[in-house]
């Protein structure tokens, strides 16, 4: 069964004006293909050496991925954390702490170097 969100429902304005039913598939996932030494940004997965899955929270089920709490009942209820099962691979069980402030850190992204060789070979754009 497709997991869909539809933001706008089918509707008519005042002035009489129709407005489309707007409906996204969030379960069809989309295949990377990781340009050298960076990421898809759009993909869902890629298989190379490894599997690499990327799902949003809410496509889990999860209301909020700070606290590990699940949307299964009436109200969200805690978990001990999320299980993976691929089949002639086995399983793999998922769990994490929760946290007031995500951590982070600064990076240059790899296209940050091959921009900067680029143009100390060929000069800076604007420049004669």
């Amino acid at each position: 069964m497709p997991f869909l969100l539809e933001p706008n429902r089918r509707r008519t304005g005042r002035d009489g004006t129709d407005y489309p039913r707007q409906v996204y598939e969030l379960g069809a996932l989309k295949r990377g293909r990781d340009p050298e030494g960076a990421r898809d940004p759009t993909a869902d997965y890629a298989l190379g050496e490894f599997l690499e899955l990327r799902l949003p929270w809410g496509m889990l089920l999860l209301t909020d991925p700070s606290r590990p709490r699940a949307w299964y009942a009436p109200e969200p209820l805690p978990i001990p954390g999320l299980g993976l099962r691929v089949e002639g691979l086995g399983e793999a069980q998922f769990a994490w702490k929760g946290w007031e402030t995500p951590s982070f850190a600064l990076r240059l992204k790899p296209a940050y170097f091959r921009f900067r060789e680029a143009w100390a070979r060929e000069g800076a754009p604007g420049r004669p």
